[in-house]
């Protein structure tokens, strides 16, 4: 994983969403500051399910104010401005997205999710459910 995160980033440690597309899906968590009660709860379910999400090819990308991380490594700040535009986020609201490999929001919430909820809504994808047909490995894992 560690060369695909090495092809997003520039040296100036921005992001190509553009990059990303057929190759993960994005779980996006933006927050306007970092006390912010409800990214610290979507924080706490994701790293629960940390090993079940990167089976599924997700990256997680937090935006706080104008910080940015992707898998926990900063980002530029200005990423956070581009993601909330390229997204819609509110500047000022707590945002869950889940974005297909396909580049499309599948979810967009205003509350913490639960991971289970993401993890299944990923599981019927049609592009997950290729993708455990060729790597047997993966089937039943949660």
């Amino acid at each position: 994983m560690i060369p695909l995160l090495m092809l997003l980033m520039a040296p100036t440690n921005t992001i190509d969403f553009a990059a990303l597309r057929w190759e993960a899906r994005l779980i996006v968590l933006h927050a306007a500051t970092a006390d912010d009660d409800a990214m610290t709860t979507q924080r706490a379910r994701l790293d629960d399910a940390r090993d079940a999400l990167r089976e599924r090819d997700v990256r997680i990308i937090r935006l706080v104010g104008d910080q940015a991380w992707i898998d926990d490594q900063p980002l530029d700040g200005a990423v956070a401005q581009t993601a909330r535009e390229r997204f819609r986020i509110a500047p000022d609201a707590f945002t869950v997205l889940l974005i297909g490999k396909d580049g499309g929001v599948k979810l967009r919430e205003s509350e913490p999710v639960e991971t289970r909820r993401i993890i299944d809504l990923i599981d019927s994808m049609p592009m997950r459910q290729q993708e455990m047909r060729e790597r047997p490995a993966s089937r039943g894992s949660n």
